[in-house]
C-alpha cells in the first residue's frame, strides 16, 4: 500500500503551523553548574516597535544578528554569555545568562554586583532609555552545607523580608525577596543540591515566569485607586435618582411633570454611560490580572514547593501580600457589575413612570373629551329643536303668503293653523335624513 504523501492532501489551513510553532516559540535551554539570570521587563502594551529597533542596536554592538519583525524569541551566544529576547503581548523582556568557569558553593559575597561582572553588558541596557517596568536577578549556586539563617538571606538579598523553599522534591533551594535593592533588581537566590542541568532550565523558566507575573497581575491595583472616586460619586448620584423614584412612586400629590421626567431620564443616562466607561477602561486590565495571578499560581505548584524551616513558603508571602489587592480588583469589578445593573433598573422604573404618567394624562384627557362631547351633544340637540321651530315658522310665513292668493273667503289664518303641524312634520323628516347621510358618508382625514 502505497503512503499518503503530505502533497496529495488539501491545502493546509493558514494558521496551523503559526499555532503548532508556539509550543515551542520560547524553549529554554539547558543551564549546567552554576552562575546568573538577569533579566529586564519593558512594558510596551502591544507596541514594541521602538523598543526593537533599539534592542536590534544593542545586538548588533554585541555582533549579533537583529530580531525579525515576526520573531517572537531569540537566543544568542555573545562572548562569554547569551542574550534572550522574548516578545509577549504587553511586555517585552531582554535576558542575559551568565555561567561561572568554576562552580560557587553558597551565594559569593559579589553576587548581585555588576562590577564584579564587567563582561555583562550593564552599560548598553541602561543606555537603551527606555521605561525599566521590573528587573531581576537569579544567582544560581551550590547549596552549602549549613543552611543559610533568614537574616543572612535578607542580607545577601536586601529585603525587608526574604521568602523561602526547597523545590524539586528537595533538590533545591529557593529564596525571594519580591523587593528592589539599590541598584533596582528584585534578588533571587537559587542553591542547586541536585538537580540536573536539563530540568534546571525549566526551574529556572518558571522562577522568572513568577517573579515577573506577580508584578503584571499587581497592574490592575492603580486602575481600582484611580478610578474610585468617579464609581463613589456615581453610586451616591444614583441613590439620589432612586430616592426621587421612590417619592414619587410613594407620593400622588407628587406627579412628575415631564421636565422632571427628562431630567431624571437624562441623569440616569448618564450615570450609565460614566459606567460604561469605566468598565471599558478597567475589564481588560483586571481580565489581564486575573489571567497573571493564573500563571503565578500554576509556576509555584510546578516548583514542587515543600517547606523550609525559618522561612515563610514562597506561595504563602505572594498569597498574603497579593491577595488583598486582587481581592480589592474583582470587589471593584462586582461593583461595576451591580451599579450597571442598578442603573438598569432605575431606569426601567423611570420609564414606567413616565408611561403611567402618560396613562394618566390620557384617561384625563378623554374623560376631558368625553364631558365636551356630551355638552356638544346637549347643544346640538338644543340647537336642532330651535333649527326646527325656526324653519317651521319660515314655511307656514311662506304658506301664508300663498293662501293670501286664493279666492276670497278663504281665511288665511285658518289655513297657517293648518300649516302648522304639516310644516313641522317635513322639516323634522329632512332634518332627519340629513343627519343619517351625514352619519353614513365615509370620514376624510
Amino acid at each position: 500500500m502505497a503512503k499518503t504523501r503530505l502533497e496529495d492532501y488539501p491545502q493546509e489551513h493558514p494558521l496551523r503551523r503559526q499555532l503548532n510553532d508556539e509550543l515551542h516559540a520560547r524553549k529554554f535551554n539547558h543551564f549546567e553548574g552554576t552562575g546568573r539570570f538577569i533579566r529586564y521587563v519593558y512594558f510596551t502594551q502591544g507596541d514594541d516597535k521602538r523598543l526593537l529597533r533599539d534592542i536590534n542596536k544593542l545586538l548588533v554592538s554585541l555582533k549579533l544578528r537583529e530580531m525579525a519583525q515576526d520573531e517572537k524569541f531569540i537566543r544568542q551566544e555573545a562572548d562569554g554569555f547569551a542574550v534572550r529576547v522574548e516578545r509577549h503581548t504587553e511586555f517585552m523582556s531582554l535576558s542575559i545568562i551568565d555561567g561561572d568557569d568554576k562552580p560557587q558553593t553558597g551565594l559569593n559575597k559579589k553576587a548581585f554586583d555588576e562590577t564584579a561582572f564587567p563582561h555583562l553588558p550593564f552599560a548598553k541596557i541602561k543606555a537603551l532609555g527606555h521605561l525599566l517596568f521590573h528587573a531581576m536577578w537569579l544567582e544560581i549556586c551550590q547549596m552549602p552545607k549549613k543552611h543559610p539563617t533568614a537574616n543572612e538571606m535578607e542580607g545577601a538579598l536586601q529585603g525587608r523580608s526574604v521568602a523561602g523553599d526547597y523545590i524539586s522534591s528537595g533538590g533545591a533551594q529557593l529564596y525571594a525577596s519580591f523587593d528592589i535593592d539599590q541598584a533596582g533588581y528584585s534578588r533571587v537566590a537559587l542553591m542547586n543540591d541536585a538537580i540536573a542541568g536539563h530540568r534546571m532550565g525549566r526551574v529556572i523558566q518558571r522562577v522568572i515566569e513568577m517573579e515577573t507575573y506577580r508584578l503584571m497581575a499587581l497592574l490592575s491595583l492603580p486602575k481600582v485607586k484611580y478610578h474610585s472616586p468617579a464609581l463613589d460619586k456615581i453610586e451616591d448620584d444614583l441613590k439620589g435618582a432612586t430616592r426621587t423614584l421612590s417619592r414619587v412612586q410613594h407620593d400622588d400629590k407628587a406627579a412628575q411633570n415631564v421636565e422632571e421626567a427628562d431630567a431624571l431620564l437624562s441623569q440616569l443616562t448618564g450615570l450609565a454611560a460614566d459606567v460604561e466607561q469605566i468598565y471599558s477602561e478597567t475589564s481588560y486590565r483586571f481580565s489581564a490580572s486575573l489571567a497573571y495571578q493564573d500563571i503565578v499560581d500554576a509556576r509555584i505548584a510546578s516548583l514542587k514547593t515543600s517547606r523550609l524551616n525559618g522561612y515563610q513558603s514562597i506561595g504563602g508571602f505572594l498569597a498574603k501580600r497579593m491577595q488583598p489587592a486582587m481581592q480589592s480588583m474583582q470587589a471593584f469589578a462586582r461593583r461595576i457589575e451591580h451599579l450597571s445593573k442598578r442603573i438598569s433598573r432605575a431606569g426601567q422604573l423611570q420609564r414606567s413612570q413616565t408611561e403611567l404618567s402618560l396613562q394618566i394624562q390620557n384617561r384625563d384627557l378623554l374623560t376631558s373629551m368625553n364631558k365636551r362631547t356630551s355638552a356638544q351633544l346637549r347643544l346640538q340637540q338644543t340647537v336642532e329643536g330651535l333649527s326646527l321651530a325656526a324653519l317651521t315658522y319660515y314655511g307656514v310665513g311662506l304658506v301664508g303668503y300663498i293662501a293670501e292668493g286664493l279666492p276670497m273667503g278663504v281665511s288665511v289664518k285658518v289655513v297657517k293653523a293648518i300649516a302648522v303641524p304639516v310644516v313641522a312634520i317635513l322639516v323634522y323628516v329632512v332634518i332627519k335624513r340629513v343627519k343619517r347621510s351625514l352619519a353614513k358618508a365615509p370620514s376624510q382625514d
